[in-house]
């Protein structure tokens, strides 16, 4: 089995664990911003100690591409942290796959990377179980599933970036600068931001603690496989894996209404999925 598919599958059962956490303790209305924010200190801290460590440089341009993958990162990370605030886990795991949709079209366009006529149905296919849970009235209602949407074309725009640059921007140096922005951007767009952070630490710090490690992993496993792999693919593989946030929202979290259209959905997405990623 190839690394970049390894890396992969770990960081689809890292983001699950990750995912089933963030729902319990955001869903409490712990607030986004704060949670985001604390999220981005956790990853920069972990990517400075590499960069420190291993003595990786990079150059000014490098900085300019960095800064505006933070600032896309900044509007991604609040909508995905308010997706799990909003929106029951076992609908959002769902449409947050269409991410894939979004990677590969943008790969196909920006990275040059082909796809197959097997792959190009799995992804028509993964469209059809996103579309089974994001039906028009519930994107309409939903603000859960529009920060789900949002999130993931978002987070797309920053995976083809990443790949575009992985071969002059070391993977270390990807990640400090889609935390940096964020870390001063928060505290001066949120109201009272202080005290936030003061009520996020008093309850269940050690649970957040682990919900954003878990995500810190998340994003070194799948930065490093874009290192090595196609982009496109290591999406499907990733965001496949993160499938099990469904059944994580089932049977953890008690998330069982709509649950036919739920599993539907889920059933279209994991065939889609495994027709993307056939033949890698």
């Amino acid at each position: 089995m190839p690394l970049w598919v390894t890396l992969s599958l770990l960081a689809g059962v890292a983001g699950s664990i990750s995912n089933i956490l963030y729902r319990i303790t955001l869903k409490e209305s712990v607030d986004a911003s704060v949670t985001a924010w604390f999220l981005q200190v956790l990853r920069l801290i972990c990517a400075l100690v590499i960069i420190v460590w291993f003595g990786i440089s990079f150059d000014l341009r490098s900085v300019v591409i960095l800064t505006i993958l933070g600032l896309i990162e900044v509007v991604g990370m609040y909508a995905y942290m308010r997706m799990h605030a909003a929106s029951a886990l076992s609908v959002s795991a769902i449409v947050q796959r269409s991410r894939i949709i979004w990677t590969a079209i943008l790969a196909a366009m920006f990275v040059g990377e082909t796809f197959t006529p097997m792959q190009i149905g799995g992804l028509l296919v993964l469209f059809l179980g996103v579309s089974a849970v994001a039906a028009p009235h519930t994107l309409r209602t939903d603000k859960g599933v529009q920060f789900a949407l949002l999130s993931a074309f978002l987070f797309s725009v920053t995976t083809i970036m990443i790949k575009a640059t992985i071969g002059s921007i070391p993977p270390a140096a990807q990640v400090a600068g889609l935390a940096f922005p964020s870390i001063f951007i928060f505290p001066m767009l949120t109201k009272s931001f202080g005290s936030k952070l003061k009520q996020f630490t008093r309850d269940r710090i050690w649970l957040k603690f682990f919900a954003a490690l878990g995500n810190v992993a998340v994003l070194f496993l799948t930065v490093y496989a874009f290192a090595i792999g196609p982009a496109a693919k290591i999406s499907a593989i990733f965001q496949g894996s993160l499938v099990i946030s469904v059944f994580g929202g089932i049977i953890l979290l008690g998330e069982r209404d709509d649950m036919h259209r739920k599993l539907f959905g889920a059933a279209l997405v994991i065939s889609g999925i495994i027709a993307t990623s056939y033949g890698y």
